[in-house]
This record gives structure tokens, sequence and C-alpha cells, in this order.
């Protein structure tokens, strides 16, 4: 989370209540939080003192705030100068210096009780990038970036990130549904369906597919063992396809007719055998002769193609 918010910074200063310093801060409780104790209390007041109060001792000092410089300066006995990255009614991010990624936040404790400033800062640059939070089977929150709110999650063409930096290309699978997002350059290529899928040699497979039924299409991927299948030709129960370099190229149907001699396998190119399909028995030994392929209908084999 600490890299999220490093990285969110010149978001967070772009939209930072910076006009409303002094209104935000007076007259409220505000804790220190630096990561190492968080009860140094904070209450601003409009005449230029703040109340400060640790381990039940209070000390009244004075402070100013420069806009020009962006700089709040707390006239402890040493003096204390922070950069204000970002200020809300809820939370004002601080840096003593702003070329390390080291932040100070106060919290006001009226809006956040817990202290869970990250989680209210994650939340505040969410709503204004329009993130979606998938967590992914790689054990990481995948943040997609919806350029509207009212955009369907996993949109092709939106960014991804992770910290709110770039992720490697790749497929990424929800932990918590069956869909599968394919990756590249940092941008959503497809959002596609998990399906398990068993080929013919009864090699079990995971089906990548933008059908939401496991049948295999042109542009469907399949793995196994998270490994793209070889390049070449498949059949499954119903279908054949041709896959190669990781995404299937041509599919088609599989039909089986049974004859005297066995039963007959036709890859169908097209709803209904057309020539040039290719015919073969069980076994692959290539087809020769007529099979009946519906009511009063025959067609012909030679040397395995439908002529």
């Amino acid at each position: 989370m600490k890299q999220f918010i490093a990285n969110a910074a010149p978001v967070l200063k772009k939209i930072s209540h910076n006009g409303e310093m002094h209104n935000l801060l007076k007259d409220q409780t505000w804790v220190l939080v630096d990561g190492k104790d968080d009860d140094e209390r904070y209450i601003f007041h409009d005449n230029g003192e703040v109340i400060i109060e640790k381990n039940h001792n209070k000390i009244t000092v004075k402070w100013d705030f420069s806009h020009e410089t962006n700089k709040l300066h707390i006239h402890k006995t040493e003096p204390v100068v922070y950069f204000i990255d970002y200020i809300d009614k809820a939370v004002i991010v601080l840096q003593k210096d702003i070329h390390t990624e080291k932040f100070q936040y106060f919290a006001n404790i009226k809006q956040i009780s817990d202290l869970n400033i990250e989680q209210y800062l994650h939340n505040v640059i969410a709503k204004h990038l329009h993130l979606s939070l998938v967590h992914v089977t790689a054990g990481f929150d995948m943040e997609i970036h919806r350029r509207h709110a009212e955009d369907s999650i996993g949109s092709s063409g939106q960014e991804v990130t992770c910290n709110l930096e770039a992720i490697a290309d790749g497929f990424y699978q929800s932990s918590t549904s069956n869909f599968i997002y394919e990756v590249r350059d940092s941008k959503i290529v497809h959002k596609k369906h998990v399906h398990k899928l068993t080929l013919s040699d009864g090699t079990q497979t995971s089906l990548y597919s933008e059908n939401k039924t496991p049948f295999v299409s042109v542009g469907d991927n399949l793995v196994v063992n998270l490994k793209p299948l070889e390049n070449g030709k498949y059949t499954t129960e119903e279908e054949w396809f041709i896959f190669h370099e990781g995404k299937v190229s041509k599919t088609g149907n599989l039909k089986k007719f049974k004859t005297g001699d066995g039963t007959i396998f036709i890859e169908q190119n097209d709803s209904k055998p057309m020539p040039g399909d290719e015919a073969y028995y069980e076994g692959g030994k290539p087809f020769n002769g007529e099979v009946s392929v519906g009511l009063f209908k025959k067609v012909k084999a030679v040397n395995g193609k439908i002529v």
C-alpha cells in the first residue's frame, strides 16, 4: 500500500484541497500518524496557535501555512516544516523531504476513527481514477482503470496496473470469478471466460474464451498447466480446431456417423459436410466410400476427403 501512495502522489497533489487549508485545519483534532506512534494530537486555531497534546502533556505553539510554498510550519522548540501533498476533511499527507517517498499523515479522528489512512487514501484515488480492483490468482489486486464510473469492468482498452504501476503482459485470472484478462502493453485486450475442456486424447486443458459455454471459437486460447498448447490440430467430442501461436486459428464441427465398418468422423467446415472436408475412421485411417449423413442423403469420400 505504501508504494501505491507513493505512485499516487501526483494525483493526490492535483486533487488536493489546499485552497481550503485553514478552514479544514481549524478547530479539529488531528492525530499525527508517522509509523512510530499515533498519540500526538494537534488542534489548530484561527489565531495562529496550535495545541499539541502527547502523553497527557499539552503545549501551545504557533503555526502558519504558506500557499506560495505549500509549506506548513509548526514552531516548536525545533521548528518543523511539512510539504502538503494532499488535504481534505479527513486526512493530510505530509512530507518533510519532497525528494524521498517517506510520508506522514494527520488524521481527523472524527472522520477516520480507526486511523486506517492508507485505505482511506486508496478509496480517494480509486474514486477519482474510477479504479476497480480484481484480485487475481497471481496473488495481487489488479487495478482496472475505467474511463467513466458507469463503464463495465474489464472492457477492451482499459488500462491495468498494480500499485499504479504497469504489469507484465499475460493472462490474469480472477480469484473470485471465472473471468480471465488478457493484458498487453498494460491494457486489457480481451476479457474471457475460463472453461475446463477435455481433448479427444484425454488431455485436460483450460479454455480462455469469450463464449459463456466451453465452445471453441477462433481467437480462443488453450493452456495446459498454464502453458499454451503446441501448434497443431486437435479435436474434442464435438469440434475440431487448429491451434497456432497461442490461439485458435480455425475450427469446425466434428460429426460422427456409424457404418458397418466402424465410426466415421467428418471434420466439417460448415453446418453440413462439404467437398474438401476430412473424413476418417476412428484412429485416423482415411475413409473411402459413401456414408449416410441424414435421411435419404449420402456423401462420398475419396482418400479421406469429401467429394
